[in-house]
């Protein structure tokens, strides 16, 4: 019996913690595609299920540069019930597992990713591979985009962590109606591989945000861009971006505002999109990690003697100057409502130091359990 395995899992779904706009391409919307209406579920199964992060950031846009592409990852594990009625680890001989999109108490549903996003014009361009609109990096779409099969899509067995993952899922935080939900729904369900009849499901949050930006600081005229030389594109996300290029390429002798888009990892190594964990390789050996060399460089920041993101100040004025965020609410953890907040601030510093000592193990040595995500 595999109970160890579910007690893992459970474990992940009681710990895991915790915005922006999505934004519409030129590419044609497909048509919203409601879940079939389905008789009431007998379950006879137990569905443990969920998101592997608190929060998956991505890029709003990607014409410029990018730091984390739309990619969530959802694991999940049957428990069935053996002739004296105590529960085992269901494997893909017993059932298939799926996930669909499902509508949360306000009615918003995220059924699809093409046309909320610029992802797939620059895919190519950013990460070598080319994709079909709507299909992720590693192969999985929304549940309307998948141009084969367009409703639930199945998860693949691990036999080595006896769970199904979805790992790679598009998804935009822009629900059908295109207005900003950082919390949508996914359904999994737990299916008898061989009569097809469904078991059990359970709705899982599958958070994601793209409140992850530099405006604050970079836009034309503020602190980081002041004078003349600066972008004036009228996006204000795009013109950031174009000013972080500019800065870079004049402080560091680089020529990155010719080379658009720039993929931030291809120089600086990112554990979030290193799938096969294999370390730093090519331009990245020898140069800081990616998430070290941001924290490190703007937690030493200073402005007329003084830190320009105090340690001390509530996390409005700190990480959600960059992190998701003032809408998201990514801190939203039992520090947070337990009120806890100080315990919580010690493992927040900026230091490269404390970057390293608090980045959870999955992003430090490949591991399956995380807590935030690094950038």
């Amino acid at each position: 019996m595999h109970i160890k395995g579910a007690i893992v899992l459970l474990l992940i779904i009681l710990i895991g913690c915790g915005g922006g706009d999505g934004d519409s391409s030129s590419v044609t919307q497909p048509p919203v595609v409601d879940p079939p209406t389905q008789p009431p579920v007998v379950e006879t199964a137990t569905v443990l299920a969920a998101n592997d992060l608190g929060m998956h950031c991505m890029d709003r846009e990607f014409s410029v540069f990018s730091i984390l592409p739309p990619f969530n990852v959802v694991n999940a594990q049957v428990l069935l019930r053996d002739s004296n009625g105590r529960p085992y680890v269901a494997d893909d001989a017993e059932v298939d597992v799926f996930y669909q999109a499902t509508a949360d108490a306000s009615g918003s549903i995220n059924t699809y990713s093409i046309g909320k996003t610029d992802f797939w014009t620059y895919a190519n361009a950013l990460f070598g591979v080319t994709l079909p609109d709507g299909q992720g990096l590693t192969g999985l779409y929304m549940p309307a985009d998948d141009p084969q099969v367009r409703g639930p899509q199945p998860m693949e067995y691990s036999l080595d962590k006896e769970w199904f993952a979805a790992e790679g899922i598009p998804i935009t935080p822009s629900d059908d109606t295109l207005t900003d939900n950082p919390y949508p729904l996914l359904r999994i369900s737990a299916v008898d591989a061989q009569s097809g009849q469904t078991l059990g499901n359970l709705d899982v949050v599958v958070p994601v945000a793209t409140e992850t930006d530099c405006q604050n600081c970079h836009r034309t005229d503020a602190m980081a861009a002041e004078g003349g030389g600066w972008s004036t594109n009228t996006d204000l996300e795009i013109q950031s971006k174009i000013n972080i290029l500019r800065l870079h390429d004049d402080e560091n002798n680089t020529s990155l505002e010719a080379s658009q888009p720039v993929l931030c990892a291809r120089c600086h190594y990112s554990p979030a999109l290193d799938l096969a964990g294999t370390g730093p390789a090519g331009d990245q050996v020898g140069k800081p990690v990616f998430s070290n060399v941001m924290h490190e460089f703007h937690g030493e920041l200073q402005e007329n003697g003084l830190p320009v993101f105090p340690p001390d100040d509530p996390v409005e004025n700190t990480c959600y100057q960059c992190h998701p965020g003032n809408i998201t609410q990514c801190q939203r953890g039992a520090m947070k409502t337990g009120g806890d907040i100080a315990r919580w601030k010690r493992g927040r510093r900026f230091t490269g130091a404390s970057a390293r000592a608090f980045a959870p193990r999955r992003w430090r040595s490949g591991s399956t359990v995380g807590s935030e995500t690094p950038i």
